[in-house]
């Protein structure tokens, strides 16, 4: 018999991996984070970079889907290359080649190469 609180446990425990404690430690959350596998296409849409004079900085991004159009406002006002990586769910990635093709700005550009990260979930991001 399993006793909980000196009481008797009346239905069977679950063992699942549970994100760590953060009363302790501030950091454990960004660690627990860092560690998790995901699933990537690095260059889902490749740059070419042979139109840019002296590439000597390259603005480099992460978004969300939700923020797509703040991405289009930056490209408009940084005329060097890009690299932008797009934290999606898989069933976003036929909004986001969607949003690409629509976008005047991006299809006047060849120097911003899109990379896909694939979450798992949206706010319960475990393995």
């Amino acid at each position: 018999m399993i006793v909980v609180n000196s009481e008797p446990l009346s239905r069977p425990l679950s063992l699942s991996v549970a994100e760590p404690s953060y009363s302790s430690d501030s950091c454990a959350h960004f660690r627990h984070v860092a560690a998790l596998k995901r699933r990537t296409h690095p260059f889902y849409v490749d740059a070419d970079m042979s139109s840019t004079r002296s590439p000597d900085v390259t603005l480099a991004t992460q978004l969300t889907v939700d923020r797509f159009s703040v991405l289009e406002r930056m490209l408009t006002n940084w005329p060097g290359p890009a690299s932008v990586t797009l934290h999606i769910r898989d069933f976003e990635l036929q909004t986001v080649t969607s949003l690409i093709r629509s976008s005047a700005t991006l299809r006047r550009r060849t120097n911003v190469a899109f990379h896909v990260v694939y979450q798992r979930h949206v706010y319960n991001d475990t393995l």
